[in-house]
């Protein structure tokens, strides 16, 4: 996995590195350059290999607490009125197969 560019709505483009390590993957945005974003590959790497990372596992979450955020993020978009739809119906189709 490496590095590439990628143009923001914006105009302005960033660079992205990946890599995977020990099951886990890392993609984040490197810098402006595509060198800058190789350097800040290798230094995160060299973190994760050490353990100096600050990676750490994100708790679980209901599918009701998903949905309500997910919900109030789409708020401005136009299809607002049918991700509510399909939220309630999946939510719904979730909570019945898990019981």
């Amino acid at each position: 996995m490496g590095v590439y560019s990628k143009k923001r709505n914006d105009n302005s483009t960033a660079c992205y590195y990946r890599f995977q390590y020990n099951g886990h993957r890392y993609c984040e945005v490197g810098g402006t350059t595509k060198t800058k974003a190789l350097r800040a590959k290798e230094k995160r790497r060299a973190e994760v290999v050490s353990g100096d990372s600050d990676f750490t596992k994100t708790r679980d979450i209901t599918i009701e607490e998903f949905s309500e955020k997910f919900l109030q993020r789409r708020e401005d978009h136009a299809s607002h009125r049918r991700d509510v739809i399909l939220v309630n119906s999946s939510c719904e189709t979730i909570l019945q197969n898990a019981t």
